[in-house]
Parts: C-alpha cells; structure tokens; sequence
C-alpha cells in the first residue's frame, strides 16, 4: 500500500463506528503509519486543508466540496441544497447495524433515526442502539469489514 485516506467522524459517507474526530485521528494516524496518509472529512476550504497538513497529513479529500463545483455531474437542486445546508443539517444513520453513514438531512433519514431509536434496543459503546455485539477494531478509527461492498449515498433527496 502506498498511501492511505483516513476518516475523522466529521466525513460525509461512513464515519466509521467510533466517533473519532479528525482532529485527533490525523496525528495518531501519522504517528503510528510509515506511508502518506490522505485526511478525509469535514474539509471544506483552505483552512481545513491548513489544518490536516499541520496534523501531518500529505493531502486531504474534499468530497462534498467537489461536488458542488459546475463540472461535478450532479444536479443543481443538489448542489443549491449541499451549500445552503449548515453544520446541523446531516443525519447519522444505521448506526444500530454498526454501519453508519451520514447523510443530507430530510423525511427519510429523520424517520429511519426515529426507528433505530425505537424503545427496546439495546445500547452498545457509543450509545448507538443495536442487538449485536460491537464489532472488534483495528485501533484508532481502523475498522475491518470484510465482505461489505454495500455504500449508501452521502445524501439523498425526500
């Protein structure tokens, strides 16, 4: 492996399961890596990037960012709504399944927080609600899922 994209808990997509802000995954990252790490999550402009460089990172991922540029294929509904959007505006779900993706805030993720909060489940490390066993890690904000090909969208319109 050549270079490795770590995710701080602030990235859109999958979080990860351990709540681990890039702030304090990026150093550790560098700490304990031999190869270029990439930083990822909750980027937006150049004083992110300043930040994940001065953390130790060799590059960074901007995805939602991109995706609101002219070139990116997406619609302009989208993009108008990813801009507006404010920091509150995204919803962290199927974290009772220990695979947690955020997404755009609307009707749909609202109602799918509302079943995993229904009453009845039990709590895991983390307080997210779940009938399993929590899954073992790699370390810090590692986590090896192996034969999971399915991602959910970062957002999605209602």
């Amino acid at each position: 492996m050549d270079v490795i994209s770590i995710d701080g808990f602030e990235c859109a997509g999958h979080p990860g399961e351990d709540d681990i802000p890039g702030l304090v995954l990026i150093p550790a990252a560098v700490r304990a890596l031999k190869i270029p790490v990439i930083a990822s999550g909750g980027i937006a402009d150049g004083r992110g990037m300043a930040a994940a460089l001065a953390l130790g990172a060799q590059g960074v991922n901007m995805g939602t960012r991109f995706l609101c540029t002219r070139e990116a294929p997406v619609h302009d509904a989208v993009k108008q709504a990813l801009v507006a959007a404010g920091e509150r505006d995204t919803n962290l779900i199927l974290r009772s399944l220990r695979n947690t993706a955020r997404v755009f805030k609307n009707a749909v993720s609202d109602e799918v927080v509302a079943l995993e909060r229904r009453p009845g489940r039990r709590r895991v490390r983390g307080g997210a609600p779940s009938r399993r066993r929590p899954a073992r890690t790699g370390g810090p904000g590692v986590r090896r899922r192996p034969g999971r090909g399915w991602c959910p969208p970062a957002w999605s319109s209602a």
